[in-house]
């Protein structure tokens, strides 16, 4: 189900949203690693 509301949200909206979140969580990830909270 979840997927059928991907595709159409992907079809009525940009890819934009996806592309800041992907950003967002991989910055956070980066910097959560740096610091020391989540052992690499």
């Amino acid at each position: 189900a979840s997927i059928w509301f991907l595709i159409r949200y992907l079809r009525s909206h940009t890819t934009h949203v996806f592309i800041y979140y992907r950003y967002v969580l991989g910055i956070a990830m980066i910097a959560m690693l740096m610091t020391g909270y989540l052992k690499g």
